[in-house]
């Protein structure tokens, strides 16, 4: 059974990994890592608040789920998030709204030489449910460059996992990355998205309260309008 084409100027794709089932082909074992418990739960309390407080049809908010009482073209496989992307990204209408979740496990390793490898020489990536990453740059070319030609449209991505820094393939705020694009490593002025929840801000803020942006920016969120 097909996702129907989402058709509204507000649409969302909502992806919540709980459990990733196979061994990615980085190497990296998630045998010995938690499942995800809250993941499911986090995406269906984001569907209702989209739902119920930003004006989203519920038949334009998709929500991916390994979870049994879901279909299987639902099932965040990578070929089935990458699929669901391109529907979402499909005939976007002028001033659309576009907004993409994901929950789960995320990898951060030194790829140097690949195409769209970042001037630090690392690429982040998402994991699906049966275990194949989706690149940083992948998730730029499927989310963003879609929309450049679009008149007044915006995508809101929020990425609930590791590495999320530099998801998808945006000005990431350490120097030399944002120096090799030739922009200057400060705080963010006017608009922008600041998220975090890394481990490291968290130990940061209880041995040294008094950090400064210098020390905080690399464990930080930037996106820019």
């Amino acid at each position: 059974m097909a996702t129907p084409k989402l058709l509204g100027n507000k649409r969302a794709l909502l992806v919540a990994v709980r459990r990733v089932r196979c061994r990615p082909r980085s190497g990296t074992s998630f045998s010995d890592l938690p499942d995800l418990d809250s993941s499911h739960r986090d995406a269906k309390a984001f569907r209702d608040y989209l739902i119920t407080f930003r004006g989203y049809e519920a038949e334009d908010v998709i929500v991916m789920a390994d979870s049994k009482v879901l279909p299987k073209h639902l099932w965040p496989t990578r070929k089935n998030i990458l699929y669901q992307i391109k529907q979402l990204t499909s005939e976007v209408p002028e001033d659309c709204r576009i907004c993409f979740y994901f929950v789960g496990r995320g990898l951060e390793e030194e790829d140097i030489g690949r195409a769209g490898t970042r001037a630090d020489g690392r690429n982040s990536k998402i994991v699906s449910a049966d275990g194949k990453p989706i690149l940083d740059n992948v998730l730029h070319d499927r989310l963003i460059t879609p929309l450049e030609g679009v008149k007044g449209s915006e995508l809101f991505a929020l990425f609930d996992c590791c590495h999320s820094e530099t998801f998808p393939n945006l000005r990431r705020g350490d120097e030399s990355t944002s120096k090799a694009q030739g922009c200057d490593p400060q705080p963010p002025t006017g608009p922008c998205l600041l998220i975090s929840e890394t481990k490291e801000v968290g130990e940061l803020k209880v041995t040294k309260p008094d950090a400064t942006w210098t020390e905080l920016r690399d464990s930080l969120t930037w996106v820019f309008p």
